[in-house]
């Protein structure tokens, strides 16, 4: 159970430059017309990657005390987004408008999240799934980067703080790593499972609660935001055909 640190760092990398990309976006004001896409693929990848990947290993390896930690992972992400963290919001309605300390403490443990299930996966004999979970992070954090910096403009951020502010956020996710392989490597591969069944609990409240809803939102193209929930799905199910699992 060795996680490989250049593997990480390069990963970390490339999840930097998509946020990188989002954010480049918005800075020229381009209006981001396949972000449902985007969304609808992310949404497919979480999907695959969950049902795919994250439970057969998971339940396989632990039975049905696998159940309780995908439970624990889909309610802390529910928790932190329902009472510590804030989303924007167009209406007066809204129940808040704010991005305060609290706010950033939940982005900041959701990012820690992913890395967790980043190292945890990277740290598994059986190939193509730590690059699968690097691959639904990846895929996710563009359209994460674009939706925070629409709110810190509201909130009237500057642009240093806002690049400080994803900065620090993505940087997260290679500490969650870290910390996932200290735990391991304490606790032994009961703690392993047990870190990728709570793992997919996460990723599962990212598809159903995060993005199906914004997909939702969208007006028209349907049919292509279907496709591209199954494009997700089949690319993960493929990997997987791939990987020799």
């Amino acid at each position: 159970m060795i996680l490989s640190l250049p593997r990480l760092g390069l990963y970390t990398l490339l999840i930097l430059a998509s946020v990188g990309a989002g954010l480049g976006v918005l800075r020229l004001g381009v209006t981001p017309r396949l972000m449902p896409g985007t969304l609808s693929l992310s949404a497919g990848i979480f999907l695959g990657l969950t049902f795919f990947y994250i439970a057969p290993e998971a339940f396989q390896a632990a039975g049905g005390e696998a159940g309780l930690y995908f439970l624990s992972g889909f309610f802390l992400i529910y928790a932190l987004e329902r009472y510590v963290m804030v989303h924007p919001c167009e209406g007066p309605d809204c129940e808040t408008h704010a991005l305060g300390y609290p706010a950033f403490v939940g982005l900041s443990l959701h990012s820690f999240a992913d890395g967790i299930a980043l190292g945890t996966s990277m740290m598994l004999p059986s190939g193509g799934l730590g690059f699968a979970v690097f691959l639904g992070i990846l895929a996710h954090k563009a359209p994460q980067a674009f939706s925070l910096t629409t709110l810190l403009l509201r909130e009237r951020f500057t642009w240093p703080k806002i690049v400080l502010v994803n900065l620090v956020l993505v940087s997260m996710i290679p500490v969650g790593a870290l910390a996932a392989h200290a735990q391991t490597s304490l606790g032994g591969s009961h703690v392993l499972m047990a870190l990728l069944a709570f793992s997919g609990g996460v990723f599962l409240h990212i598809a159903l609660s995060d993005l199906i809803p914004e997909i939702h939102k969208a007006q028209g193209r349907r049919a292509f935001n279907l496709l591209f929930v199954l494009a997700g799905m089949s690319g993960m199910g493929g990997l997987r055909l791939v990987a020799g699992h």
